[in-house]
């Protein structure tokens, strides 16, 4: 049985390995969705390009060509220099290596040092990250939760209020890009 050391160490392991699970996958959606509003917003230049001589307000094409290509090229540089995919990558590393840390048989200075260098060599995660991981366990799987100090973790509706609405702005902003261009697509195609 581990000293009261080694069960924090293990426990802290443990817990910043699974925070920088939701991590990864916060970084994959965000890079994911950026990807596709990207595609979509060029479909739509695209389209508008196209049909153009076919729409009446010829002289208000060109400037609405040219709002829509600025803000791809805006809306790409912003995504390129938020890196999401490599956030993600390297939030992957590290909790590939805090597991493989965690299933070792070292004792237990060398195990709080080796977690210190790693957590050291990556970039942390969010709060938010390590809420969502607090409310998918303990709210909605409803199991239990041990931090570092063996004490019980239990999710806060302060937790749960935050983490509702990082979501809804998640997919507020997945629907009103792609629902605002269609209607500005649909506005300049209606007679």
């Amino acid at each position: 049985m581990p000293s009261d050391d080694g069960a924090e160490i293990t426990n802290k392991i443990w817990l910043t390995s699974k925070a920088r699970i939701y991590s990864e996958k916060r970084y994959r959606s965000y890079d994911h969705l950026s990807h596709l509003l990207l595609c979509l917003l060029s479909i739509i230049v695209i389209a508008i390009t196209i049909v153009r001589s076919r729409l009446d307000l010829h002289n208000w094409i060109d400037e609405y060509t040219l709002i829509f290509a600025v803000t791809i090229l805006a809306f790409s540089l912003v995504v390129y220099g938020f890196r999401f995919g490599e956030k993600a990558t390297l939030h992957r590393e590290c909790y590939l290596r805090l597991q493989r840390l965690h299933d070792c048989k070292h004792d237990i200075e060398d195990v709080a040092r080796q977690y210190h260098e790693i957590i050291a060599a990556y970039p942390n995660h969010q709060p938010i990250d390590y809420e969502h991981l607090v409310l998918d366990r303990t709210l909605f799987n409803r199991r239990s939760l041990v931090g570092p100090d063996n004490k019980e973790i239990v999710w806060t509706f302060s937790m749960l209020a935050k983490w509702l609405v990082h979501l809804l702005i998640f997919w507020l902003i997945a629907l009103l890009v792609p629902i605002l261009s269609i209607y500005l697509f649909l506005l300049l195609w209606a007679p």
